[in-house]
């Protein structure tokens, strides 16, 4: 169960492609994302650990290597 309460981000880093296949593959394993979304810099997305602190995960390019991905299975996602 994650602590309710405030979370402030503990842990920050950015991946250079391919954010929607890493985002659903965390996604399907159960990782718990507050929010995801793509805005016109890329890709932007806050996920907690077990503990409730809050990752984020950013991406500044909009390649992607699987066509296949739908990250609209995902509730948290959101484009801007």
């Amino acid at each position: 169960m994650v602590p309710s309460g405030p979370k402030f981000t503990s842990f920050e880093y950015e991946i250079e492609t391919n954010f929607l296949s890493y985002f659903m593959g965390m996604f399907e394993r159960g990782a718990r994302f507050d929010m995801a979304y793509q805005y016109p810099g890329g890709y932007f997305a806050w996920v907690c650990d077990p503990d409730g602190n809050q990752l984020e995960i950013h991406c500044s390019s909009f390649e992607e290597e699987e066509a296949d991905v739908d990250p609209w299975q995902a509730p948290s996602y959101f484009r801007y």
